[in-house]
C-alpha cells in the first residue's frame, strides 16, 4: 500500500491509498488512455437544447417543447487520475456517466486530469457543474476541498463556495446540479469523526444555493473503479441518493486506513444536505427512479451524517 500527502498551494492534500504490488511478479497499475487537451470553447451540448427542461416556481422539473433523443435528465464527472497517481480514476468516472447514458440521461462532460478544470466548478460553473444534476469527482481531497486543474490554482476550496446559502446564489443549484459526490479522501471531516475535523456544516453551507445533497468521505480512502458505476446503479434501483451512496462506499472501501485523525483511522463516509419547512431532500432519489424534493433554496436547516465502512 502507497500513502503519501502533497501539496497544492497552501493545502496539504492526503493522497488517495493505492495498492502496488510488493514484487515485480505483481500486476502493474494501468492507466487508461490520456484525453486530448479541450477547447477553450467547448461547451455541453446539452445547452443547446434547453428547452428540453426547466423548473418550476418549486424548484421540481418538468419536460416541455419537442422530445430529444436523451432523457431531460444531466450528469458530468471530473477526475484527476494519472496526473495524480491514480489508476482507478478514470475508470471510475467511465462507470459513473456510462450508467447514466444507459437511463438515458445526457452526458454534459467527462473531464479528466489536465481537462478537469477547477474554473469549471466556479467561474464557468453555469456551463458545466451547475448545468447538470448529478455529478461526480474522484481523484485527491481533504477536508477543506479538492484537488483539480488550472486553470486557476488548482484546488477547490470551501473558501471559494461561499459564506452561506444564497437565493438566488451564484454556484451550485442556482441552475440545475441536484446532487455532488467527492469520491475522494474527504471533504466531510468533522470534530465528531475525529479530532480536528472541524465543523464541516460551517465549512460547506456555502456551496447550497439550491443544490440537494454533497456526499463524500470523512476519512482518506483507497482508490478503486467502481465507486461511480454502483452509486448509479443503486440510484437506478430505486435506493435513495444518500443511501446508494452509501452502500457503494461500504461495499468498496475498508472500515480503516491506518490513518491519524482528522483522516483516520476509521474511514467514514458521510453526506451533508439542507432544507427548510415542507422541503427536506435527505429521502429523496435520483430523477425518474422516485420522488425527488423541491430545491431547498433560503434553507432553514443544515444537517450531516455518517456511517463507517
Amino acid at each position: 500500500m502507497f500513502c503519501a500527502t502533497a501539496v497544492f498551494g497552501e493545502q496539504h492534500v492526503p493522497l488517495r491509498h493505492i495498492m502496488l504490488a510488493a514484487t515485480d511478479f505483481g500486476p502493474a497499475l494501468q492507466f487508461g488512455e490520456p484525453q486530448p487537451p479541450r477547447k477553450r470553447s467547448a461547451r455541453p451540448s446539452s445547452m443547446a437544447n434547453e428547452r428540453s427542461k426547466a423548473k418550476d416556481a418549486n424548484g421540481l422539473r418538468r419536460s416541455f417543447g419537442e422530445r430529444t433523443p436523451t432523457r431531460p435528465w444531466e450528469a458530468g464527472t471530473s477526475w484527476i487520475g494519472q496526473s495524480g497517481g491514480l489508476a482507478g480514476s478514470q475508470a471510475n468516472a467511465q462507470g459513473f456517466v456510462d450508467e447514466w447514458a444507459a437511463a438515458g440521461w445526457h452526458i454534459d462532460y467527462n473531464w479528466g486530469d489536465a481537462n478537469a478544470w477547477e474554473s469549471d466548478w466556479r467561474r464557468n460553473d453555469d456551463t458545466w457543474v451547475d448545468n447538470a444534476d448529478f455529478v461526480f469527482y474522484t481523484g485527491h481531497a481533504n477536508l477543506n476541498g479538492w484537488v483539480l486543474s488550472n486553470p486557476d490554482d488548482g484546488f477547490l476550496s470551501f473558501m471559494e463556495v461561499g459564506n452561506g446559502p444564497v437565493t438566488p446564489g451564484d454556484l451550485w443549484g442556482q441552475s440545475d446540479l441536484e446532487w455532488a459526490t467527492i469520491a475522494a479522501c474527504g471533504p466531510r471531516q468533522d470534530d465528531l469523526l475525529a479530532k480536528g475535523g472541524g465543523d464541516v456544516l460551517a465549512r460547506w453551507d456555502g456551496a447550497f444555493d439550491g443544490m440537494h445533497i454533497l456526499m463524500g468521505y470523512g476519512a482518506i480512502t483507497f482508490d478503486n473503479t467502481d465507486e461511480g458505476r454502483k452509486l448509479a446503479q443503486y440510484a437506478k434501483g430505486g435506493s435513495t441518493v444518500i443511501d446508494s451512496w452509501f452502500r457503494a462506499a461500504r461495499e468498496i472501501q475498508p472500515s480503516t486506513n491506518g490513518a491519524g485523525a482528522p483522516d483516520g483511522p476509521t474511514i467514514w463516509v458521510g453526506a451533508m444536505w439542507v432544507g427548510k419547512n415542507g422541503v427536506d431532500p435527505v429521502n429523496y432519489h435520483a430523477w425518474d427512479y422516485g420522488s425527488v424534493s423541491a430545491d431547498p433554496t433560503s434553507p432553514t436547516s443544515l444537517a450531516a451524517m455518517w456511517t463507517t465502512c
